[in-house]
């Protein structure tokens, strides 16, 4: 985990060094929480940074990461395409979809599969500075082992944990 991480932070120092020259890489970050639609329910608590490279006027692609935390503190790494669907003076609607994986960052879990597809509004604030939301629907797959320590027994088991959240975000993109 410690080479992921180290090669993650890397890559980002990179996309940061050709972040300064003009339209080229979009750096975003977003806050977010959302409505966990499944059982046993938590409400999770989210920050996300992007890097997204324009191909086109429509067409973004990028790669991001974050902090998440559900009831373990999960590292997500994941891969991240918009498309934009209708512009208008100061504000554009559009797709996204981010897909990957989540590290956990606490003992005795494993992270698992990310998804996270959402229909967002970007509003212009300044120059190339912009505000977003987005609301969406969002996977996140992970398994933690159970303990319980009784009088008379102990028992230990894995459970295979899949959190479907209603997720708002909002955040800025630079």
């Amino acid at each position: 985990m410690k080479k992921i991480l180290l090669m993650l932070s890397l890559i980002l120092c990179g996309i940061q060094v050709h972040a300064q020259s003009p339209h080229k890489i979009a750096l975003s970050t977003s806050i977010g929480t959302g409505i966990d639609l499944s059982v046993p329910s938590y409400t999770p608590i989210e920050w996300h940074l992007q890097a997204n490279y324009p191909l086109n006027r429509y067409w973004r692609v990028g790669l991001g990461t974050g902090l998440m935390k559900y009831e373990k503190p999960l590292l997500p790494l994941y891969f991240d395409t918009q498309v934009s669907l209708k512009h208008w003076k100061r504000c554009a609607l559009f797709v996204q979809c981010d897909t990957g994986y989540s590290l956990a960052l606490a003992h005795q879990t494993n992270g698992g599969f990310y998804l996270h597809p959402a229909i967002g509004l970007d509003f212009r604030v300044y120059g190339t500075q912009r505000f977003f939301v987005t609301l969406g629907y969002e996977l996140q797959e992970l398994e933690r082992v159970k303990r319980y320590n009784g009088d008379y027994f102990s028992a230990e088991m894995q459970e295979a944990l899949s959190h479907n959240l209603l997720a708002i975000h909002f955040g800025v993109r630079l």
